[in-house]
């Protein structure tokens, strides 16, 4: 087994969610909406089950959820 920490935007972590290849997923949250830009999952293949194994907020309002992909 190989530990790598990927930081990259929707294409990369596309990539690697539709081939199995994420263990685990910690999205950040910022308090803001934004009307336009490139989304995080675009078309994904199919549905990924997660499970959400750790949370925690910030006081600026920013929120960080751990996530494990499970696996079918």
């Amino acid at each position: 087994k190989l530990n790598i920490w990927l930081v990259g935007g929707g294409s990369l972590t596309q990539y690697f969610l539709e081939n199995e290849l994420l263990d685990e997923l910690i999205l950040f949250t910022a308090p803001l909406l934004l009307g336009k830009g490139i989304p995080l999952f675009n078309n994904l293949k199919n549905s990924v089950r997660t499970e959400l194994t750790a949370h925690e907020a910030y006081g600026s309002g920013m929120m960080k959820s751990h996530y494990k992909i499970l696996h079918s």
